[in-house]
């Protein structure tokens, strides 16, 4: 989840370890599961410095053919 939360990905890491395909679309109650923990942590830091420019950017990695 990238900081303005427009990017979800998930990985199958021991099919997929060059992480190539998103399957968060196909696995969208672990996606919610993983963002709730992941959000929870994240309260729990201190705040840290801001970019501006975080977020903004979304680069795509090719796929295999």
């Amino acid at each position: 989840m990238n900081p303005d939360r427009t990017r979800i990905e998930l990985y199958d890491i021991p099919n997929d370890p060059t992480e190539l395909d998103n399957v968060a679309a196909q696995h969208s109650d672990v996606v919610r599961r993983l963002s709730a923990k992941l959000l929870h942590w994240q309260g729990t830091l201190p705040p840290g410095p801001v970019e501006a420019s975080a977020g903004s950017n979304a680069y795509l990695w090719p796929k295999n053919k």
